[in-house]
């Protein structure tokens, strides 16, 4: 660019002088919040702030130290900080490796690292202990100004240096970027920091004309990211040096303070994300934006209009120190009208636009917004008393205005009255539709009306509805019409109401809200218990504990990103479709909302629902909502989201409610069981929305779920090594990319330590050893008595069975020789006698009776033989026991018709007497059992002799039994069963019910010696 001349130099200040001033009014798109000490602040002389890497915010103050996350001021001061031998703050820095620096009046300088503070003082050889600015250098020392002097602090010691520009004297400033500015009557100088020592570098000569003594009286503040070197020279003027190019601003008379005479002078600056400067003076902060100049001072809410420090955080936060507390300036999401600007009256109900593209107001008068300009009238001279509860324009262009008790029309400009004798009753109307077939609708507190063609029908009491208080009405895009009542949902479709498919979920909700979105989903809103999605007939249910901002849905609006955007009692919140529809697919467990209050520009956060519209999206995107003071007015295309995640850190840890030390974990005694951990998310947009999850590795299955709460607990954990991890998400539910971390070790007492365990084991193992081979000799004592006690019972029982059968067989044997020896050869008498008696007698009546005595006498003598047999057979050691079990089945063939087929081998020999009883014994009562039970027509007997063994088969094909070993028997298989073990064989009985029997004898044969 060419150089300037001086004589057009000259022309081109006093044409400046007279050119439009570019300062203008502040404008509400930002908000300022001020701390003083009656919120936390030590002292109200903020001089200094500094935001450090783990994103806490320090203040220098007269009276200490102030650390701040956006909610909580930590205050290090003489009484709570050995380091610290004085409360008044000048100056602060944090150099490249993080440590920060904090300059004293009186008390040098102070140092923070790893959570410590450390005294650097006249003992550590600064040549002062007022320390008046600190600065950094690209070697990595500290720069430290103090009366009469400069040093770099390196390395552990101090060292003075001289300013090489010294013999200028005029003004010095130290940019942000380190570099140091000099200026000099006709020239600007910049000093460069090497690592060793400062040369001094000229400027492209710009004109002396322009850097001449009044230089001297303003100060060469600020040089941006551009290069661009800002500065000033009086109360009026401000410069930028870019591009070897001068360009004045004429500030205008700014107003100086009525205790100070001096001339306005900058002092700071800073340049935000957006490329932004702001300038603080000593009359009021300077905000250069799109070639504007915008001043801020006490009455937008600074505390001060002296600025002594200003800080752009990392979230593009503005912060201002004054002498009189601290000021937070942040941009607004929502702008308001309300009384200050134009409307008649703070309460707000319905919002239309029209289609000529004016807004209407409803309140207790109608207010039209157009071309920036409020226009107030009053509709038939009564809504005013009554106040307006709806807006509608229909298809034809008419206006249709609801109050309490009445309806207007503005037809073509005309105002004019619409009858209510058609209705028979007062009531209020809340909502209009005109729906596709032409039926008007009107949604009122006394139920539905429909006029057509003049007609009007009333429909008081619909089905499913708990009340008949309609309050909206919305046409889906198939033609069907939704009511939303105080009591439920109604819908009309095809001329009739229908029934809704989730009513029985919505029956005693108050729905206020209707939204239908791109794919078809009904969004249902109510009063105070959340919102409804209505997709297919589904419902999906969305509350305050699934993440919405609260259960309050007045009216839902949507901006071009999909974003809903919801009016409540508490302020409006936004939340994502997406996460909404994602929800309710199940690929995420709670939704995250982003609330607007007061902080964001509201002027009142309750806002009104219950009447339509109650809200409502222009065409300009922005999206308006009536509030109990004014019109909350959101441009969600100029809002962007806070992308920048908080960062997290674990301030204190608590044991038994006793701080503990927990820089590098903590350790839990035993008998210290309660442990509190407190932490913090360090995001300055909204901090009061940060939300936490923790979880405590070894201990936590999941992430739990704080909310806003910035502490964990923990009563009881057993002994081990855990890890506790936090993470936080700022108002916009951007989560932490790391988490703060804290090691943790519970140490067991001395009874649960490894050690005592092994030896208790130990101890118990040998107990146990010991107990083990006592008790194991007490049960193998006790088994050998009881085996011994069972052999001898066994033994007795066998014994007793054996002498009792034994027993039976004499008496048998008794009784059947008696009977052949005794009764029959006294019966065999009697028959010879009777047959001698009939052989001698005459008479052949005598003949006959001695014949019948005969006869009967031989029946009688056969029928005990038959008893003395089946007592004894008399053949059994005559004939063998294969002949006599033999004829013992031919005798119960004769006897009974039952074919038995046997089939033995020889036995002879093989058992002593008694056992060839028992054998025999054991045939006869199972050929009984047959005959007695068994209904059978064929049995077998079958006698097989092996090597070792005599198996004996008989089996039936009679009605069988259900047999089970384990079960009481009859007499006979009890008797059986115990004739065979007294053999020493095993019997086996196999038989079903219909399927015969068949029973399975095995004998052992002893070896003969």
């Amino acid at each position: 660019m060419k150089r300037l001349s001086p004589s057009f130099a000259k022309c081109l200040m006093w044409w400046l002088t007279a050119f439009v001033c570019l300062m203008t009014t502040a404008q509400a798109q930002y908000r300022f919040d001020s701390w003083t000490t009656a919120e936390g602040l030590p002292q109200n002389s903020v001089t200094a702030l500094v935001q450090t890497r783990d994103g806490y915010l320090w203040f220098t103050t007269i009276d200490g130290l102030v650390r701040f996350d956006g909610l909580r001021f930590t205050v290090f001061d003489r009484g709570n900080t050995l380091a610290i031998t004085s409360n008044r703050f000048l100056c602060l820095y944090e150099d490249a490796s993080g440590v920060l620096w904090a300059g004293t009046e009186y008390g040098g300088l102070l140092r923070y690292r790893h959570g410590e503070f450390s005294a650097l003082t006249t003992a550590q050889g600064l040549p002062s202990n007022n320390i008046e600015e600190i600065r950094g250098n690209a070697a990595g020392g500290v720069y430290v100004r103090y009366p009469g002097g400069y040093g770099w602090w390196r390395e552990g010691r101090f060292t003075a240096v001289t300013d090489p520009l010294t013999t200028l004297q005029e003004k010095t400033f130290i940019a942000s970027n380190g570099f140091r500015w000099r200026a000099a009557s006709n020239e600007v100088i910049r000093a460069v920091v090497t690592s060793e020592t400062e040369r001094a570098a000229k400027l492209r000569f710009i004109g002396h004309t322009f850097f001449d003594y009044q230089l001297m009286r303003g100060r060469l503040l600020f040089e941006t990211r551009q290069g661009a070197l800002w500065g000033s020279t009086d109360a009026r003027r401000f410069f930028r040096v870019q591009d070897n190019a001068l360009t004045w601003f004429d500030l205008g008379a700014l107003p100086r303070g009525s205790w100070n005479a001096q001339p306005a002078q900058f002092t700071l600056a800073a340049e935000d994300r957006d490329g932004t400067l702001w300038f603080g003076t000593n009359r009021g902060l300077l905000c250069f934006r799109a070639g504007r100049l915008t001043r801020y001072t006490t009455a937008d809410g600074l505390a001060d209009n002296e600025i002594t420090g200003l800080l752009i955080d990392r979230e593009g936060i503005v912060w201002v120190a004054t002498p009189h507390g601290l000021t937070r300036i942040s941009k607004q999401a929502i702008t308001t009208l309300s009384t200050p600007q134009g409307l008649p009256y703070k309460v707000v109900h319905p919002i239309l636009q029209e289609r000529s593209g004016s807004i209407l107001i409803g309140s207790y008068a109608l207010t039209r917004y157009a071309n920036g300009k409020l226009t107030s009238f009053n509709v038939g001279g009564t809504v005013h008393q009554r106040g307006i509860e709806s807006l509608y324009e229909d298809p034809q262009g008419v206006l249709w205005i609801g109050s309490k008790g009445e309806i207007w029309r503005i037809v073509k400009g005309r105002t004019e009255r619409f009858p209510l004798t058609q209705f028979q009753t007062e009531l209020t109307v809340y909502a209009f539709w005109q729906d596709r077939a032409r039926n008007f609708w009107f949604a009122t507190n006394q139920g539905l009306f429909k006029l057509t063609d003049g007609k009007l029908t009333a429909y008081a009491a619909l089905a499913g509805l708990s009340e008949h208080e309609f309050r909206v009405i919305h046409e889906d895009r198939h033609g069907a019409l939704w009511f939303g009542a105080n009591g439920g949902l109604a819908k009309w479709q095809d001329g009739q109401f229908v029934a809704f498919a989730g009513q029985n979920q919505l029956t005693h909700e108050k729905v206020f809200a209707l939204h239908e979105t791109a794919d078809g989903s009904l969004w249902i809103g109510t009063y105070d218990n959340g919102l409804r999605r209505l997709r297919d007939g589904q419902l999906t249910v969305y509350k305050a504990e699934h993440g919405l901002f609260n259960n309050e849905v007045f009216r839902m609006l949507e901006d071009e990103r999909e974003n809903f955007w919801i009016s409540s009692n508490k302020g409006i919140y936004r939340v994502s479709k997406r996460q909404l529809d994602d929800f309710a697919a199940g690929k995420i467990a709670a939704i995250s909302s982003v609330a607007y209050g007061v902080a964001d520009g509201m002027r009142n956060v309750e806002c009104n629902a219950g009447r339509s519209p109650a809200g409502s999206k222009m065409r300009d995107g922005k999206l308006w909502f009536p509030t109990q003071d004014g019109v909350a007015i959101v441009d969600p295309a100029a809002l962007t989201t806070n992308t920048q995640p908080p960062a997290v850190v674990i301030e204190q840890a608590f044991i038994n409610r006793q701080t503990t030390h927990w820089a590098s974990g903590v350790t839990l005694q035993p008998g210290q069981e309660n442990l509190e951990i407190a932490y913090t998310g360090l995001s300055f947009s909204k901090p009061e929305q940060v939300k936490f999850q923790y979880k405590l590795e070894g201990w936590d299955r999941d992430w739990i779920e704080a909310g806003t709460r910035r502490s964990a607990y923990y009563s009881y954990l057993r002994p081990g090594s855990y890890h506790f991890k936090v993470r936080a998400a700022n108002s916009d539910g951007v989560w932490s990319d790391t988490s703060a971390e804290l090691p943790l070790t519970v140490i067991p007492p001395f009874y649960r330590t490894w050690w005592f365990l092994s030896l208790l084991l130990l101890a118990a193992s040998a107990a146990t050893f010991a107990l083990y081979r006592l008790r194991i000799g007490q049960l193998n004592r006790l088994h050998e008595t009881r085996e011994a006690f069972s052999q001898q019972l066994l033994e007795s029982q066998e014994a007793f069975a054996r002498r009792l059968i034994e027993a039976q067989e004499h008496e048998r044997q008794r009784i059947a020789a008696e009977l052949h020896d005794g009764l029959g050869q006294n019966l065999l008498v009697i028959k010879n006698r009777a047959l001698l008696g009939a052989m001698e007698s005459n008479e052949a009546a005598a003949q006959t009776h001695f014949t019948d005595i005969n006869e009967s006498v031989a029946v009688t003598l056969e029928e005990v033989r038959t008893i003395a047999y089946g007592l004894r057979p008399q053949h059994l050691g005559r004939l063998g026991l294969a002949s006599t079990i033999e004829e013992m089945a031919e005798r119960v063939t004769a006897a009974t018709g039952l074919p038995i087929t046997v089939k033995t081998a020889p036995l002879d020999g093989l058992f002593t007497p008694e056992a060839q009883i028992n054998f025999f014994r054991i045939v006869q009562e199972a050929l009984n059992n047959i005959v007695k039970h068994a209904d059978a027509a064929h049995a077998k007997i079958e006698i097989r002799h092996g090597a070792q063994e005599i198996n004996l088969l008989i089996r039936d094909d009679g009605c069988g039994f259900h047999y089970d070993a384990n079960e009481q028997h009859g007499l006979g298989l009890v008797s059986i069963a115990e004739r065979v073990r007294m053999l020493n064989g095993t019997l086996q009985i196999q038989t079903e019910p219909g399927s015969g029997t068949t029973l399975t004898v095995v004998i052992r044969l002893q070896e003969k010696p």
